[in-house]
């Protein structure tokens, strides 16, 4: 998973990125099949998560450019060599 690589990151940036998209994915699974959590259904909640997910696509968009374009190519390419390739 996406969030697995860039959390592997020694970037701090592209760390951030990771663990948010596994707060993210966290909240969808909540959402999807505890149906003892109500937390999902809040607005905040709802909120949080929207401004998390547009983070992370500031993130990836500044990751479009040098030096973390590079950064981000090798953390990627470090854990697929270290834990396999497959998404």
């Amino acid at each position: 998973m996406l969030q697995r690589r860039l959390s592997h990151s020694s970037n701090a940036i592209i760390k951030g990125a990771g663990e948010k998209l596994k707060d993210l994915h966290s909240y969808r699974i909540q959402a999807d099949y505890d149906m003892d959590e109500n937390a999902p259904e809040k607005p905040g909640t709802a909120a949080f998560c929207v401004l998390q997910a547009k983070q992370i696509i500031d993130t990836l968009d500044q990751c479009q450019s040098e030096p973390l374009r590079t950064q981000l190519k090798n953390t990627v390419e470090d854990y697929n060599s270290r834990f396999g390739s497959t998404f």
